[in-house]
């Protein structure tokens, strides 16, 4: 598994203090309100995920050791659930 780099300030690491989207909207670094969307242009928190279909949408957490991680997210019918 490759190891993380420290890229430190993004807008600076691809050429100036700018914001950085990749591949329409799959990742958006928004660097004047330091916030990061991951499928959304334009993030209202630090990290915003959005799904705009109707399937459920989670954000997993795996330590690096672990067989398995946990789950956190909404579910198509709009209610919070955390799966292990």
């Amino acid at each position: 598994m490759p190891q993380p780099r420290d890229l430190g300030n993004l807008g600076d690491a691809i050429g100036g203090n700018a914001n950085a989207n990749f591949d329409s909207n799959t990742l958006f670094g928004d660097s004047v309100n330091n916030r990061v969307g991951v499928g959304v242009a334009a993030p209202s928190t630090k990290l915003e995920v959005r799904n705009d279909t109707a399937v459920d949408t989670y954000i997993r957490a795996v330590h690096s050791g672990a067989a398995t991680g946990y789950d956190l997210g909404l579910t198509s019918g709009g209610d919070a659930a955390v799966f292990n």
